[in-house]
């Protein structure tokens, strides 16, 4: 019997170190989806989390419809599943209106929509608010007093416009705001999350690529869908930096 291997124990916040996919509770709890294999949600989750890259990266169809792309090799890859197993996924979130593929043909991989499930239920819950709001009482002066405007008034704007731009700035004390505007004149509030990104993706980039160089190797063979994974990853980087680069162009 092999030992197992010994792990350390979570400390304070060093459990936010790791980033997670997001897999809705509704695919566990409600009956409908109840006979949907565990591997087809976690698969659902994933192509969740890939609907983020294309929001950022623009694409839409011509009715403004997110999609993605992912192949039957990405599948593969991120589920460490045979052909067979991935190809069967697909076909049973498809089967339970989870996804909806639109092959292209010519070798270009299909598009992908991910359904939103819970679409038709949160229109249902805010018709029922609002109809309910409807209900509620109204009021049925028919001389209402002309907007003032006093001192007062215009002291609470100016204050409410104050902290929003400190909350703004990532400054939680107004005293704290305030003595840096004194002194500096400005406040920078640096929002590091493009930077990880693009730490991420030069990561994730630097990994498949030593991936598909030993995959060439071994087979001699280079796959379009690999290429077309990293020209997303770069295209994606690329325009990290051009936004970064405006931004300081700005300043």
């Amino acid at each position: 019997m092999k030992n197992s291997m010994i792990l350390d124990y979570f400390y304070g916040k060093t459990g936010e170190l790791f980033s997670f996919y997001r897999i809705p509770k509704a695919l566990f709890q409600e009956p409908r989806f109840q006979s949907l294999s565990t591997d087809a949600k976690i698969l659902y989750g994933i192509l969740l989390d890939r609907m983020s890259l294309s929001v950022k990266n623009g694409w839409l169809d011509e009715q403004n419809r997110v999609f993605i792309i992912f192949t039957i090799e990405d599948v593969k890859r991120a589920l460490c599943c045979a052909d067979n197993k991935a190809t069967k996924l697909l076909r049973e979130l498809e089967k339970f209106g989870l996804i909806e593929r639109k092959r292209r043909g010519l070798g270009k991989p299909s598009l992908v929509y991910v359904k939103n499930f819970s679409a038709d239920s949160s229109k249902a819950r805010f018709q029922n608010r609002e109809n309910h709001e409807s209900g509620g009482f109204k009021s049925t002066s028919q001389d209402p007093a002309k907007p003032r405007c006093n001192k007062t008034d215009k002291n609470n704007t100016e204050m409410n416009e104050t902290y929003e731009k400190m909350l703004g700035m990532g400054i939680r004390s107004l005293s704290a705001y305030i003595r840096k505007m004194a002194l500096d004149g400005y406040c920078l509030h640096l929002d590091l999350k493009e930077l990880r990104r693009m730490a991420y993706l030069l990561q994730m980039c630097s990994n498949n690529l030593n991936q598909y160089a030993k995959a060439a190797n071994e087979t001699g063979r280079v796959y379009a869908d690999d290429m077309e994974d990293l020209r997303q990853r770069l295209d994606e980087l690329i325009d990290i930096g051009r936004k970064i680069l405006a931004r300081l162009a700005e300043l």
